[in-house]
């Protein structure tokens, strides 16, 4: 059954809490994922995975859990957390493979609530206020912010989204296909295009790898034609993060 978000929230919130407390964790830097998997009872190691980016496979009261090992620090840590929430909320025996699309989920209740976990414990609410408000929105930031919490950009991203102090939208696309979208609360505009736009700079990149450092105006229409509120010439401004490696951009927009 579909759980409604505040509840999500919620059960997060407290369960990360306490688990931090639990630990004596004041500070991000004092934070061990793999020592405070090790207090739940969970073994942390990594590994080749082929299909997904984490898993756990639980006995009883103990679990292994096992990441990619061709993960950077950021990304592991929010694979293993993610892994963790889902030990410390299920009441059953349960083992779980995780895929990248599992640990952006923000609906379906499963995956949702051990993403939400993850998020507080490594990006507590107050750490994060803390670190964001009032210091605007740019990449510098947020990458700033994934190195002091030491967790993958994305997860930042998604983050600020819900919790940043700046309304903006943040779009990531893989081999010119629109893959995830994580919109903030007060942004106008919410019902991303299914595909890629030529009005987009970034179509540009998919098509002959031309990057743009600095900010750029687009039409509202090359993110969002769809939407119930876009009305004609309305402008964005568009910035990207540009990943060669992984063929992909991540976008961020304001308004």
């Amino acid at each position: 059954m579909r759980k409604a978000k505040s509840e999500i929230d919620l059960k997060a919130i407290i369960k990360a809490n306490l688990l931090l407390n639990e630990c004596f964790v004041d500070y991000p830097d004092e934070l061990d994922i793999n020592e405070i998997a090790l207090v739940k009872n969970c073994l942390v190691k990594e590994s080749r995975l082929e299909g997904h980016t984490g898993r756990i496979v639980t006995t009883g009261k103990y679990a292994v859990i096992t990441v990619d090992a061709r993960l950077d620090r950021g990304q592991k840590n929010f694979v293993k957390s993610h892994e963790l929430g889902h030990k410390i909320f299920e009441e059953t025996i349960s083992n779980f493979a995780c895929n990248e699309e599992d640990l952006r989920e923000r609906k379906k209740y499963n995956e949702a609530l051990p993403n939400q976990f993850a998020a507080e414990l490594l990006m507590k609410r107050d750490w994060f206020f803390e670190f964001t408000t009032g210091k605007g929105i740019n990449f510098r930031l947020l990458k700033e912010a994934a190195n002091y919490f030491n967790t993958s950009l994305s997860s930042v991203c998604i983050r600020y989204s819900q919790l940043g102090d700046t309304p903006c939208a943040f779009i990531f696309t893989t081999g010119g296909k629109i893959k995830w979208k994580a919109i903030h609360h007060s942004f106008p505009y919410f019902c991303v295009n299914d595909k890629l736009s030529g009005l987009s700079y970034v179509k540009d990149y998919f098509e002959t790898g031309t990057k743009y450092e600095e900010p750029q105006e687009v039409e509202a229409e090359a993110w969002f034609r769809n939407d119930m509120n876009y009305r004609d010439g309305a402008k964005l401004v568009e910035k990207s993060f540009y990943m060669p490696s992984y063929d992909s951009v991540l976008t961020m927009l304001k308004d």
